[in-house]
């Protein structure tokens, strides 16, 4: 997630190598994790509001994300 609009760019556009790794069980909990948990260093910026809104972008920048989210990762 180093280049937040690239990384929700190529999501939206099908790249299918970095797809397969958001798919994967563990990356999907630590993006749903982000998206829905209060940090436990709210002071720090990135981890307090930079994390979770680009969690939630890439969670629904497209359908095989959502699908996988409903089947519980690969």
């Amino acid at each position: 997630m180093q280049d937040d609009d690239c990384c929700k760019q190529q999501c939206s556009a099908g790249n299918q190598r970095l797809l397969d790794f958001i798919t994967q069980r563990e990356t999907l909990q630590k993006l749903i994790s982000y998206a829905t948990q209060m940090p436990a260093q709210p002071d720090s910026h990135d981890i307090a509001h930079k994390y979770p809104y680009t969690a939630c972008e890439i969670l629904s920048s497209c359908m095989q994300i959502s699908e996988a989210i409903c089947e519980g990762g690969s």
